[in-house]
């Protein structure tokens, strides 16, 4: 039994001496790894020692080289690893191979089979072979492929690392792209032709290619851009943040573009970054038979604030022309925020806007188009605000100036409001609702009109009344308007000061009924409304529409200040029918609705476009209908979404309006669309007659749809009046998360001033990541008519 005992304690103290850190040391030398496994060995001969068994070499810097078997030859001072290695040093970038040969003299390691290098922002690399200096931190390696953190892709036959510099240089055919691809995909042959089964969608193929991860910048070198595989641009150097920066200085994607009214021009943005708060774009235009124009966007972004600078500059025309003036061109627009933490309130805002054009004309020839300007502006509006908020009061003192650019009389051009105050407050009280709102200004509306104005309105609503007996509900509303007002040379208003008080009582009356079958997957309801309303007094003429949402309006006339006036009573009816799938979601729903607004006396102020004028306005409704029998998917986040391709939505809406005696109709607005499978079609046509005007517009919109991500869409516009077509376009799409390509047929009907007709195909090519089209305007070279 004693002799068991020793043995045991022998065995148990040779796995100790086997399992834990054992030091490998010679009388001369100590070696900077140190092992630990399941089973070490040691061959004297040989001078090896073999570890084997969940073998882990770690020095005493962090250094570790892990390996289901380590060899260590002490002679040559080399170190192997066989099988599933890993070697991570001290700042967390690790190697993975098959095996590792590392050279402790010159701290070398030799990886070769299935070699991935990580670093520690997670890019990683694969190569077929490695090496890696330890002292320096640098490696290359053979046939890259390369996975970055932001999901960009590179590929090379020679790669080298330096992660002292931060830069990693990708040579021998380096290929970019931010696609999604997959390396291991090969291309294939058939009949002799080579297929691209694996082809991104675009990339940047270089002589060589530099990523430095420190500036978190690319560098290409004589880069061609491929789309799809075909070269499409080559440029000797081109440089661009990676995916991941949000702010970096540098030159944006240039692009080719052509004017109608000043020719072919290129445009070249470059951005700056000033500080962590604030960048600035600027974009000059070089036209080449015109002086260019320079673009400017100043961004300024705090904690609890923002301003922005937009504005342009050109020196003139260089050509005679005698539609245009001579002198330079310009705009400046300036829109500050600061938001205020217990300034006076719990919380206020302070806004300013400022916008200045040069010529009305200006950012509509140039076709301007910023974030901030767009070349369809019709008014500026100079304007300063600040408001203060508190539970559910708000207080907001205002001035502005507005300017008409389609005015040509510098007496009627401008409209000033100095100051305007504006007060609002919601509570409830006795089971009613309301909202009190008081307004001031004082406003010239050019030459001496002026209007000053204050008006107090309190709204009041109760909850639903219902009578159970009968079903019948009742809500009861009151508004209650003050109005004073000072007036000089308003045309259509009483001159001087006046005071007007308004009270407009209603009883808005419904008895819905409901029916459903046994399954309740067929329901219907059926809502008789009456509204009825009174305002004494008298009103201003008002110029407005009558749509079916009037009908139950407290405020037909849409005027605070002007409402209309006297006993009116809005009755009317909606019915919607609506079917159920098995799953309860409904696949059709059919709504229409029928109404008109009755008085014992006629009301001239308001206009007769509106009919509500007469005694019996015309008579105002819709009917619309949706069937949806689209076959959904589940996404990853088990919300419900149609696939392009398998649409089978069908929808329809018709609005009208009918004479008061149901003789003649006065307006028809038909909306109809279709999305069957991978076509979508959508036909428009509104008319209107007598007291509402004379037009007939018609609009068809199709869109195509061959793949998820290419599309055809045409479109057009036609006056039936006239008989002339005013809008026309024809458009080819490709687009994914990766690309957008292109290209745009269109023609343009108006004349105005130096503004001509034009037409124009242009072509659209975005790299996502860049964001901004890299295609010229073809429209020279082909000539359209």
């Amino acid at each position: 039994m004693i002799k068991k005992k020793i043995n045991q304690h022998i065995y148990f103290f040779l796995f100790l001496i086997l399992n834990i850190n054992i030091s490998i040391s010679t009388a001369n030398e100590k070696l900077e790894y140190e092992l630990t496994a399941i089973k070490i060995e040691y061959n004297e001969n040989k001078n090896l020692i073999t570890a084997t068994g969940d073998a882990v070499a770690r020095d005493t810097k962090g250094k570790v080289i892990k390996s289901p078997k380590i060899i260590y030859d002490k002679k040559n001072k080399i170190i192997k690893t066989f099988s599933n290695s890993i070697y991570e040093d001290d700042k967390k970038n690790k190697i993975f191979a098959e095996n590792f040969i590392y050279d402790l003299s010159q701290k070398k390691i030799t990886a070769s089979n299935n070699v991935k290098y990580e670093d520690n922002k997670g890019n990683y690399y694969l190569f077929d072979t490695f090496d890696y200096y330890e002292m320096d931190e640098k490696g290359n390696g053979t046939n890259l492929k390369a996975t970055n953190i932001d999901n960009s892709k590179i590929k090379a036959l020679s790669a080298s690392i330096d992660n002292k510099s931060g830069n990693v240089t990708f040579e021998n055919g380096a290929t970019y792209t931010t696609c999604k691809f997959n390396f291991e995909e090969k291309n294939y042959f058939f009949n002799n032709l080579k297929v691209l089964k694996n082809c991104p969608e675009w990339e940047i193929v270089s002589k060589k290619t530099r990523h430095n991860k420190n500036e978190k910048m690319i560098y290409h070198d004589h880069p061609i851009l491929k789309l799809k595989g075909l070269p499409v641009f080559y440029t000797p150097y081109f440089s661009h943040p990676d995916p991941t920066v949000k702010r970096k200085s540098g030159f944006l994607t240039p692009s080719f573009l052509n004017n109608d009214n000043y020719g072919r021009s290129t445009k070249t943005p470059y951005f700056y970054v000033l500080n962590d708060k604030e960048d600035i774009t600027f974009t000059p235009i070089i036209y080449f038979d015109e002086n260019p124009i320079f673009l400017s966007e100043y961004r300024r972004v705090g904690k609890n604030n923002k301003l922005v600078i937009d504005s342009s500059y050109t020196s003139g025309y260089r050509k005679d022309r005698a539609d245009q003036t001579d002198g330079s061109r310009n705009h400046f627009f300036l829109k500050f925020n600061q938001i205020y933490e217990d300034l006076f309130s719990a919380r206020s805002e302070l806004n300013f806007n400022l916008q200045r054009i040069s010529q009305k004309t200006y950012l509509k020839s140039h076709e301007i188009l910023t974030p901030y300007v767009n070349p369809d502006i019709r008014y500026l509006n100079n304007e300063f605000d600040i408001s203060f908020y508190k539970e559910k009061k708000n207080l907001k003192v205002s001035a502005r100036i507005y300017e008409n650019l389609r005015d040509a009389n510098s007496n009627t051009k401008y409209q000033y409001t100095l100051p305007e105050i504006n007060y609002s407050d919601f509570f409830s009280y006795l089971n009613y609702d309301i909202n009190l709102n008081s307004d001031f200004y004082a406003t010239n509306y050019g030459g001496d009109s002026n209007k000053v104005e204050l008006s107090n309105n309190i709204a009041a609503q109760s909850e639903q009344k219902i009578i159970k007996s009968i079903g019948l509900g009742n809500v009861f509303k009151a508004t209650f308007y003050n109005i004073e007002k000072y007036n000089k040379k308003i045309e259509g208003e009483k001159e001087n000061f006046n005071i007007e008080n308004y009270l407009t009582v209603a009883s808005d009356l419904t008895y819905p009924l409901y029916k459903s079958d046994k399954s309740n997957l067929i329901e219907q309801t059926l809502i008789p409304r009456l509204f009825v309303k009174y305002t004494p007094g008298s009103m201003d003429p008002s110029n407005r529409t009558f749509t079916f949402n009037e009908v139950f309006s407290m405020n037909r006339a849409n005027n605070s200040s002007n409402p209309d006036t006297g006993l009116s009573v809005g009755h009317g009816i909606s019915w919607e029918l609506s079917k159920k799938k098995d799953n309860f979601d409904k696949y059709f729903v059919l709504n229409s609705a029928l109404g008109q607004v009755l008085r014992f006396d006629d009301l001239p102020e308001m206009s007769s476009s509106s009919s509500l004028n007469q005694k019996k306005s015309n008579i105002v409704g819709y009917i619309d209908s949706k069937i949806d029998n689209a076959e959904y998917k589940e996404n990853p986040e088990n919300q419900k979404i149609s696939s392009n391709m398998d649409g089978d939505i069908f929808a329809a809406r018709y609005d009208f309006a009918i004479d008061n005696n149901a003789r003649d109709i006065y307006k028809h607005d038909i909306n109809i669309s279709k999305n069957y499978k991978s076509n979508i079609i959508e036909v428009s046509y509104s008319e209107s007659r007598k007291n509402l005007g004379s037009s007939r517009t018609g609009t068809l919109d199709l869109k195509k749809y061959f793949t998820e991500d290419f599309s055809m869409n045409i479109s057009a516009t036609k006056n039936f009046v006239t008989h002339s077509t005013e809008t026309n376009s024809i458009a080819v799409i490709y687009e994914n998360d990766c690309i957008k390509v292109s290209g745009r047929l269109d023609k343009k009907f108006y004349n105005d001033t130096n503004i001509k007709p034009s037409n124009s195909f242009l072509m659209e090519i975005v790299l996502k990541p860049f964001g901004e089209n890299i295609a010229p305007d073809i429209s020279p070279l082909l000539k359209i008519d």
